[in-house]
């Protein structure tokens, strides 16, 4: 991973200033400070990772679950994660790793009930943490940004009896755990213990067993559910100048916005961010965290919903800032980003935009009637897409798309679902060649965000094709390169190329008379189709007895495949396999007399498993 200079320097420094502190005895800023001994059992390296914390993250440990992925932790396996830690848990786990009474000597085998901390740091190292709940060993290990051990050290203590201090903590933080609960310290146990530190004070470990995490304060948002035991999904809460004008699908109260993160795992350098700023849950979907590994993007979901408008773009930046810190990946701060989301967060999307025009590689928009507002972002690549049936989003949208691109030249197109409400629909199977062919055109091959923004590239203009909405009644809706294209140009959907272009035509067609039916499209709860590489795979099409169609012409995107033979209304074509990345397959049918009919696209993804330059981007 390449470092900025000022961030090298920067996380050098920090870390200077946490092994002096570890070797000098001196309290961290974040409130750690062990006695002698605790310091010397623990060893710098590790002494170092805690006075340097910036966040932690709880899990149960224990024997990993039959027929479940196993997420190893120090040796063990993360079986669930804290159902509701509190806002002040870092304190108080600090507090309790820097009591004498954490340690004893025992030995580190035959641990099955156990609890994992997981800190982090702003220089990106890692410390992980297990601590047995019926042994009472405690193991750990410093892993450096680049995920490599630095240390691994078994904590053999002090002592033979029982560690109250991380029994209790442990009790507080997994209440409806039968097995820990049975092993929470009774009084007795806390008063033999060592004296845990005089200070911090007010983050001196529990002592009561079975107290529930303290809430968070009345204005700090619960942290929230999000993945299965053992994924890391990263979260923030920024405050908000202006209170949200309501609580109408507003979540994390009336002062904050909520951010979350997911990346790819191995992911070293993040390329890029896909964002839905009405959406929390996004990190959670199989088919965007899919498009994200193939992109090597990070997914961020969030809720503006009744934040002031004003106060989105600062927003988003500071909880990216704060995503980069306890995630490790400093890139964020400068990667470029995708916005995307429906309803109410397209106007959501439109003002990042808007506050981020440089960084912003494109915005998809679902089902509101809203496209380009300034010549600010003339140049962001946008698409909408929506429902026929939604409300009058069909004629305000057609009135819409001339005046923007005749009073600003915006890089701008619609398309209709035709048949359909206020939905996603299957807009993925549009909007994911839309994104892949504007990264190819605007993101630098030789750039990387973990060296400081990226200068984004203009999609190039002697590769535009238009597309005229005024014909996608028509059997084959009309599209043209911009140099050859006849119509009124003000008045055209603007596409990045050829490729997006012919997904676009087949997209638009109203009541298609010939369906690929395998693979499906994604959308309508069905699942993104996955391909492994070097495999060959099997297209199924079906006709509609009305067009006596006699061959079937198979396209990814503007690229011919293979033809077939329609028989009894049906054709079976094997394809050889495809490079790894999105394709999206569309079938010609054709008649007897040259008539060509168009299936809808379904858009599909061929697995890579090459490795990363030191860039991020594939090789």
């Amino acid at each position: 991973m390449k470092i900025h200079f000022h961030h090298r320097l920067t996380a050098a420094v920090a870390l200077l200033l946490c092994l002096l502190c570890a070797e000098s005895g001196a309290r961290a800023e974040n409130g750690f400070a062990p006695s002698e001994k605790v310091r010397a059992l623990l060893g710098k390296d590790i002494t170092g990772a805690l006075a340097a914390a910036t966040s932690v993250e709880v899990f149960r440990l224990g024997k990993a679950a039959a027929g479940a992925p196993p997420a190893p932790f120090v040796e063990r396996f993360i079986v669930a994660q804290a159902p509701a830690p509190p806002a002040d848990l870092l304190a108080r786990a600090l507090a309790v790793f820097s009591a004498d009474a954490t340690y004893f000597s025992s030995d580190s085998k035959g641990c099955d009930v156990g609890v994992g901390f997981r800190f982090r740091t702003a220089s990106g190292s890692v410390l992980n943490v297990r601590c047995c709940m019926n042994k009472g060993n405690v193991l750990a290990e410093v892993l450096d940004a680049f995920g490599a051990v630095v240390t691994k050290r078994d904590l053999r203590g002090f002592r033979d009896d029982r560690a109250a201090p991380m029994r209790a903590l442990a009790a507080a933080l997994f209440p409806e755990d039968a097995e820990i609960q049975r092993r929470a310290p009774k009084p007795a146990d806390n008063a033999a213990t060592n004296t845990p530190p005089a200070k911090p004070a007010a983050a001196a470990p529990p002592t009561k067993p079975l107290t529930p995490p303290a809430p968070p304060g009345p204005d700090i948002p619960a942290p929230l559910k999000l993945g299965k035991p053992g994924e890391v999904i990263h979260q923030t809460a920024i405050p908000l100048k202006q209170p949200k004008k309501s609580a109408d699908r507003a979540e994390g109260g009336p002062n904050h916005v909520l951010f979350t993160l997911w990346i790819p795992e191995g992911l070293k350098t993040v390329r890029g961010i896909y964002h839905t700023p009405f959406n929390l849950d996004t990190v959670e979907k199989e088919q965007s965290r899919a498009m994200a590994r193939n992109w090597g993007f990070a997914i961020v979901g969030g809720n503006l919903m009744r934040v002031n408008r004003a106060e989105m773009g600062p927003a988003f930046v500071a909880g990216l800032v704060d995503l980069a810190a306890r995630s490790g990946h400093a890139e964020l701060t400068h990667a470029p980003v995708i916005f995307s989301s429906m309803s109410a967060g397209t106007g959501m999307c439109l003002a990042l935009a808007e506050h981020l025009p440089g960084r912003t590689l494109a915005c998809g928009l679902v089902a509101l009637e809203v496209g380009p507002e300034t010549p600010a972002v003339r140049e962001v690549p946008m698409l909408t897409i929506f429902g026929s049936k939604d409300g009058r989003q069909l004629p305000q949208l057609e009135a819409l798309l001339p005046k923007r691109r005749a009073e600003f030249d915006a890089s701008w197109a619609i398309a209709v679902q035709w048949g359909r409400g206020h939905e996603w629909g299957q807009a993925n199977n549009l909007l994911w060649p839309f994104f892949d062919e504007i990264i190819r055109q605007r993101y630098p091959a030789d750039a990387s965000p973990a060296s400081g923004p990226v200068q984004l590239h203009r999609c190039d203009p002697a590769r535009v094709w238009l597309a005229d909405p005024a014909s996608w009644k028509n059997r084959t809706p009309t599209i043209a390169a911009a140099a050859s294209y006849t119509g009124n140009k003000a008045a055209a959907c603007w596409l990045p190329g050829e490729d997006v272009a012919r997904v676009w035509q087949s997209f638009v067609v109203d009541k298609p008379l010939v369906q690929i039916t395998e693979p499906s499209s994604q959308g309508d709860k069905k699942p993104l189709a996955i391909f492994a590489p070097d495999k060959q795979f099997t297209v199924q099409l079906q006709t509609n007895p009305a067009f006596a169609a006699q061959k079937v012409i198979l396209f990814d995107r503007a690229t011919r495949l293979r033809e077939a033979p329609v028989a009894s209304g049906r054709a079976e074509l094997r394809i050889s396999p495809l490079a790894p990345g999105f394709h999206t397959l569309i079938a010609h049918a054709i008649n007897a007399d040259g008539v060509i009919e168009l299936s809808r696209p379904a858009t599909i993804l061929v697995e890579s498993r090459r490795p990363q330059t030191s860039s991020g981007n594939p090789k």
